[in-house]
């Protein structure tokens, strides 16, 4: 209770954070959609053969990540830049460091929250198949393969927060990394 008392201005910050983020529903959103039609247009065309659906594991994730990456994060790091928050925030105890460390936790444990969500969508499109197809997996390659997505993906979200000003331009910028990371997946 002493922690909480003493570091009201880190949770006013996170709740802040956290209005914003469900403000702004473009990455939430497209972070649950975007993987969820790809699941269903992969498991539709793969009816007969699963091969199809399952290859579409990095595909999701990919779907879910990016736009939590490259849209929500520089979105909202741009709106608090250009707004009367800044100069509050900066007044406080908040250094800038201390601020991006708290976005980039907020949006870090968003990604994880997302990529449990794709893989609990993933095991109900496999239905009965799941068990064989988790067999398959290689968890920890996995786990550090997204470990390395989300590290990377989050510091390049931040660096266009911090780089661009105006967010139509983030947007169209985010839309073509996007469609570029997809298109050389192999998906």
């Amino acid at each position: 209770m002493l922690y909480l008392k003493n570091n009201r201005e880190e949770i006013a910050t996170l709740e802040l954070i956290n209005k914003h983020f469900w403000k702004s529903r473009t990455g939430p959103l497209s972070a649950l959609t975007l993987p969820f039609f790809l699941m269903l247009i992969y498991r539709i065309l793969g009816q007969d053969d699963i091969t199809l659906f399952t290859s579409g594991l990095a595909a999701y994730f990919s779907f879910s990540i990016l736009p939590l990456c490259f849209i929500s994060l520089p979105q909202m790091i741009v709106e608090f830049k250009t707004s009367i928050i800044s100069r509050k925030i900066s007044i406080s105890k908040i250094t800038k460091s201390k601020f991006s460390l708290i976005i980039l936790s907020y949006n870090f444990i968003a990604i994880f929250v997302a990529t449990l969500i794709i893989t609990l969508l993933y095991a109900t499109f496999l239905g009965s198949e799941a068990p064989k197809v988790f067999e398959n997996i290689k968890w920890p390659e996995l786990i550090y393969s997204l470990f390395n997505i989300y590290i990377s993906c989050l510091s390049f979200g931040l660096l266009l927060g911090v780089l661009i000003n105006k967010i139509i331009l983030i947007q169209i910028i985010a839309f073509l990394l996007i469609i570029i990371s997809i298109t050389f997946s192999g998906q």
